[in-house]
């Protein structure tokens, strides 16, 4: 019997081929009528199918073409060269790394059961059924992170040069994908820990940087900012750090920067100055709206919209019209401003980093455990499949661009019937009990191995420390914005990590199934 097998009747490859090969046929069939629903979210959905328009550098220079990473943009822009419909394309994507994921637990002693149950719970979780649906970096970014979880075991089982270099790759895209690059880089870390072998761990990072650096070459080239995106790039954030700095009268739930604070900053800053009629004009007020309908705050632009309000002043006083005014802007606006806070003008407080600074959150530890509670109940959410249409305010010009850069077919309003919606809705709706049961299931599992001596092998402490890190870390981080930014339990957040939450535990449970059936066995 092989190491990690927990079945008294272990399943035999032929077995295991043909069961995966029918939920991959299964998934297929289940979400067969989905299509991409066109959506009018000018800076999410809409910008993403835009800029893949242009394949992401040949987009002309605004407050907003280089404000998100490039792969998800030139993921689409490929497809569409190919001709390939592009619901279907993220559909194959999450299972190919859904498959790699399960190669790697396989190749680190997992059993076959422990394997298909793992890839089952991973393709058929319900968040993904709808999500799909739309042109969000959130659905790309989930099984980037399973390929890069995957690649990172496989290296560790199988200490071949090519699976290092093409987890490097995994990496590199993984980091242009979405902006918390943090999070990676401690998952990177934690790898370098468990692995220690020099030569593999610098052809994995190696490939990794190399590529990144060739893209924020190009993104130099174009945009004139050697960065991943505008939003991370450090002349562009500086202006946020130094408005951080001023310590505000008055501390605002959900808006470390608040108007008051705004007000100090345009009055000792000539050139962050230019942006106080729009801001505190009609523009400034359509953001402070959406902060109070999202937060409940009034009259303050919270921290998840405050880029886009002074990126859109900016805009609306001209800096924009070249990368190098817009950087000239901002780097003079944080200058004027840091030089009044080191001088007295201006009252300060301790900040290290930009306009999330943990420093400069107002109440949010207070609100960090009923937070963290919010994002956890999400694992025991009940989905539906929900009549879906093109948002009714797009312009014919807008589903056009749809329709030709996702090559779909043509949406009709009304709600889709047949044996696979209604299969979607059990799912979505008894998911719930699965969880339960997994978690009761894990929880007795985790108590054997805790009492036995049958500790797995280092390899399936990498399975389990890895996946457990990715889950955690990007859990973690979605409860601290949920207590200071903005509703962070929204489903295309928590897509990447909940489905792996259901493989960590099927992994639990298996170990201690097998500590369970061989208690005898060294």
């Amino acid at each position: 019997m092989d190491e990690g097998e927990v079945t008294a009747r272990p399943l035999s490859r032929a077995g295991f081929i043909f069961a995966v090969a029918g939920v991959i046929a299964f998934k297929l069939w289940l979400v067969h009528g989905e299509e991409i629903i066109a959506s009018a979210t000018q800076y999410d959905a809409l910008w993403y199918v835009r800029s893949a328009s242009h394949w992401y550098w040949g987009a002309p220079y605004d407050w907003i073409a280089f404000i998100r990473p490039c792969a998800y943009p030139l993921w689409i822009a490929a497809m569409h060269w190919l001709h390939f419909p592009l619901r279907l394309a993220i559909e194959l994507l999450q299972i190919g790394g859904a498959l790699t994921l399960i190669i790697a637990f396989r190749c680190s002693g997992l059993g076959r059961w422990c394997c298909l149950v793992s890839f089952a719970l991973l393709c058929l979780h319900p968040i993904g059924f709808q999500q799909n649906d739309y042109t969000m970096s959130d659905t790309f970014y989930a099984p980037l992170l399973w390929y890069v979880l995957g690649g990172l075991l496989l290296t560790i089982a199988r200490r071949r040069w090519w699976i290092a270099a093409a987890t490097g790759v995994a990496i590199a895209v993984l980091w242009h994908t979405r902006e918390e690059g943090i999070l990676l880089l401690a998952l990177i870390a934690l790898w370098i820990v468990l692995f220690r072998n020099a030569r593999l761990i610098l052809v994995t990072c190696g490939t990794a940087f190399l590529l990144i650096v060739a893209v924020y070459g190009v993104n130099n080239a174009v945009f004139h900012s050697f960065a991943r995106s505008e939003m991370t790039a450090p002349v562009f954030q500086s202006l946020y750090h130094s408005l951080l700095r001023i310590k505000p009268a008055e501390p605002k739930a959900y808006a470390p920067i608040t108007m008051d604070t705004m007000d100090r900053a345009f009055a000792v800053s000539p050139t962050f100055g230019k942006l106080r009629a729009p801001l505190e004009g009609p523009l400034g007020e359509s953001w402070r709206v959406e902060t109070e309908r999202r937060t409940g705050t009034p009259n303050e632009i919270g921290a998840g919209w405050i880029v886009w309000a002074t990126r859109q002043a900016a805009s609306d006083r001209g800096v924009f019209a070249s990368p190098k005014t817009a950087r000239r802007f901002f780097s003079r606006s944080a200058r004027e401003i840091n030089a009044a806070c080191d001088d007295g003008r201006l009252p300060t407080r301790l900040v290290f980093g930009g306009f999330l600074d943990p420093f400069a959150q107002s109440g949010g530890l207070q609100r960090l455990p009923a937070s963290t509670a919010r994002v956890a109940a999400r694992v025991f959410a009940r989905w539906s499949t929900i009549p879906l249409d093109d948002d009714p305010v797009l312009t014919a010009a807008e589903k056009s661009l749809y329709d030709e850069m996702t090559s779909r077919r043509s949406v009709t309003a009304g709600p889709r019937r047949g044996a696979a919606v209604l299969l979607e809705n059990w799912i979505g709706r008894y998911h719930w009990l699965v969880m339960v049961l997994l978690h009761a299931v894990a929880g007795i599992a985790l108590l054997f191995l805790l009492r036995s001596k049958r500790w797995p092998g280092s390899e399936i402490w990498s399975v389990l420390l890895l996946l457990l890190a990715a889950v955690l870390m990007r859990a973690g981080l979605l409860a601290w914005l949920d207590a200071t930014a903005f509703d962070a339990t929204q489903d295309r957040f928590l897509f990447p990590i909940l489905a792996l939450w259901s493989a960590l535990l099927v992994v639990v449970s298996a170990l201690g199934a097998q500590a369970w059936l061989q208690p005898n066995e060294k």
